[in-house]
């Protein structure tokens, strides 16, 4: 079973339990025992127990975003939404999108998914962090089918998942039909693609500044040697928008999974834009002026 298969039936209280005669070799990234493998199954049957059987609407208890991640009914009209009812015209965002869903709906329990759907500003670098996490710190764990993503189509699919969840919860977590979707789609393409560009190409012109400064102000480096320089970061969490208490800024080399030069200045960069203080910065460091808002930034202290 693949992401796509989990994807299709991931909205249901159903839970396979691998029972293989041999090793599996790529799960999680890590090697396993068949009892070990099958033990991994069982845990996530433990994390995603409590999603029931029911159908959308305001009869169910809708309240608060895990709720919704708990009924059946509200997951399977958010894969409608994710991946049935994409546009012709965003189609080239499906393999992101279905990652995205993955997370959402598999990896993730609904406690910690619910945090994708509690804030506006907080979806996009949350759904942003779980596409480029399996192309890049956790794609050990992933078929290469799976990772078959650019940089550039896996911020398009973040962005284009973040404001879906934005708009599905702002409506009531209601199911949306294709023409909703549609609709939701043309001013995507028409303002959010745009922009976003913007903000791509204000990285890609200030790469080395925005890393620098984010070593130099926020990295907690933790090796600093002839075979390897990885430098991580605690700012991220303490902006409330991440999960790990640490994040990779940069890794010369990661022997676990093969990559050189992990680069995550692009993440930091959109985590950033969450905080007013951090913008200032980010156009005192580069001397350039940002792109219009793609993220609304709040003034809480910088940490």
């Amino acid at each position: 079973l693949g992401i796509g298969d989990f994807c299709q039936f991931g909205h249901l209280p159903v839970h396979p339990i691998a029972m293989i005669p041999d090793f599996a070799c790529n799960a999680d990234g890590l090697m396993q025992s068949p009892l070990l493998f099958a033990d991994h199954d069982v845990a996530h049957m433990c994390v995603l127990s409590g999603v029931s059987m029911d159908k959308p609407g305001p009869q169910a208890n809708v309240a608060l975003p895990e709720a919704v991640l708990k009924s059946s009914g509200h997951r399977f009209a958010l894969r409608q939404m994710l991946l049935d009812h994409t546009p012709v015209s965003l189609d080239g965002l499906k393999p992101g999108l279905r990652i995205l869903q993955f997370h959402l709906l598999h990896e993730n329990g609904p406690r910690f998914a619910a945090r994708f759907l509690e804030g506006d500003n907080l979806a996009f670098p949350q759904c942003l962090e779980a596409v480029t996490g399996t192309l890049r710190w956790k794609r050990a764990g992933y078929d290469p089918d799976d990772r078959k993503i650019t940089d550039h189509e896996a911020v398009q699919a973040a962005l284009w998942g973040a404001r879906l969840l934005c708009q599905w919860r702002a409506a009531g977590f209601e199911p949306f039909d294709e023409q909703q979707v549609a609709v939701c789609a043309e001013t995507f393409r028409a303002q959010d693609l745009p922009l976003l560009q913007r903000h791509l190409d204000f990285i890609e012109r200030h790469r080395g500044n925005l890393r620098q400064m984010f070593i130099a102000g926020y990295g907690a480096c933790t090796e600093d040697t002839q075979q390897r320089y990885l430098i991580e970061t605690l700012f991220f969490s303490r902006l409330g928008v991440l999960s790990a208490t640490r994040q990779t800024l940069f890794d010369s080399y990661d022997p676990q999974i093969g990559l050189c030069n992990l680069d995550n200045t692009d993440l930091a960069y959109f985590v950033a834009l969450t905080s007013t203080e951090l913008r200032d910065e980010i156009e005192t460091c580069t001397g350039d002026k940002l792109p219009g808002n793609l993220l609304l930034a709040s003034d809480a202290p910088q940490p």
